[in-house]
């Protein structure tokens, strides 16, 4: 495979050598269905004096489809750019300098492409540091969901105390990003179309001892789930910090010891990255990604998270008792995790999703009817039993 001249350019700009200094070895490609935003591709450059190996990923934006899903794609990745060269150096400096210490949850991003069309982002490939992404199959046990929790209150601390101690920056940086989840809403029918289908074949296959009190609630979101979406899935709150916005369990990339237990962690894909209540990562998380043991845990979880956020909020001379009292974190999840729950339904089905009932969202952003009209084929029965334990969570603890 031979690069064209803008990525060879990107890749000398990465390693500081001229592509005559370096052997290349591609990997492969990313899977159907593994990037759906965009296309990956795995790079070894090997340097010819030195022997250095150098892993890396390259990030291409998908250039072929219409108007609508070509505007769509670029937007997806100027949002990822404005992360990587914008808002986290800011960040990890603003961390430094404040506290001494850098949070090291993030893979580096060794150069970019911002030309509308032709968007590209050269990234270090984790996988050759013995980081992996767990089977999205199968639900993520205790030890997977409690160092995702113990991370995202490091991560969520850096803009509590960054909107403290420099409010006006914070807004300046958060300022250009773009509602992702407001276009999926409003500006296709695939997500809408996406969610009443979840939420009909939930309610389609309810148990005949189903609570009427239940098969009531889950009615309203069977016949009025968008709009339901659309009045939780935003947040002005004075609680609002940055968010990773995608978190489901593919975005996210673990490493363990020999005896199997996690021992760090990076969040990738920033494609979806907006401001809201830290609520809307923590329940997409967990309701895309929790068992039914995890589930009767949700406390547990919640404290992990608090934990973390105050510990690392002290480092900043913040105090979490001030800024998000943990009987505020619990009121919100009260009143924004449906949006999480929402989520993992959707998400539960695309996990589930057998590779020949994947489809190209590309087409389907701009209206290709025989894509839209493809079977959807999945799992039914291992979604039907994960959705019934989330939909009894939900019930249980009166969160629906």
């Amino acid at each position: 495979m031979m690069f064209d001249k803008e990525i060879c350019c990107l890749l000398e700009h990465a390693l500081g050598e001229k592509m005559d200094n370096l052997t290349v070895n591609i990997h492969d490609s990313n899977k159907k269905g593994a990037g759906y935003l965009g296309n990956l591709c795995f790079i070894t450059l090997k340097n010819k004096q030195t022997n250095e190996e150098t892993h890396l990923v390259l990030k291409q934006v998908m250039s072929s489809g219409g108007p609508k899903s070509l505007e769509f794609n670029s937007t997806v990745f100027h949002n990822e750019m404005l992360f990587y060269n914008n808002i986290w150096p800011f960040l990890l400096n603003f961390q430094h300098v404040t506290t001494g210490n850098v949070l090291n949850i993030i893979p580096r991003c060794y150069a970019s492409c911002s030309k509308k069309g032709t968007e590209k982002l050269i990234l270090e490939n984790l996988s050759f540091q013995s980081f992996h992404v767990c089977d999205k199959t199968v639900p993520l046990d205790k030890a997977h969901l409690e160092y995702i929790f113990k991370t995202f209150g490091q991560f969520h601390a850096m803009s509590f105390a960054c909107k403290a101690l420099n409010p006006e920056k914070f807004d300046e940086l958060t300022a250009p990003l773009k509602n992702i989840f407001d276009y999926f809403l409003n500006g296709t029918l695939f997500f809408k179309n996406s969610m009443n289908r979840c939420f009909k074949f939930i309610w389609d296959h309810l148990e005949s001892n189903t609570p009427e009190t239940l098969s009531s609630k889950l009615r309203e979101y069977s016949e009025d789930g968008p709009n339901l979406y659309s009045r939780i899935m935003n947040y002005n709150g004075r609680n609002q910090v940055l968010l990773h916005g995608d978190c489901w369990s593919n975005n996210m990339m673990f490493k363990t010891d020999g005896h199997g237990k996690v021992v760090d962690m990076r969040l990738i894909d920033f494609q979806m990255i907006r401001k809201g209540t830290p609520v809307f990562d923590l329940s997409y998380c967990f309701y895309s990604s929790a068992s039914k043991e995890s589930l009767r845990e949700l406390e547990f979880f919640l404290k992990i998270y608090h934990d973390s956020l105050s510990q690392c909020l002290k480092t900043y001379n913040c105090e979490a008792e001030m800024m998000y009292p943990f009987g505020v974190l619990k009121k919100e999840w009260k009143e924004y995790c449906k949006f999480g729950f929402m989520m993992g339904m959707i998400c539960w089905e695309q996990k589930l999703r057998y590779e020949v009932g994947i489809r190209d969202l590309s087409k389907i952003i701009d209206g290709d009817k025989s894509e839209m009209q493809k079977p959807r084929l999945f799992d039914a029965e291992k979604y039907r039993n994960i959705t019934r334990d989330v939909l009894d969570h939900m019930y249980c603890n009166d969160f629906l």
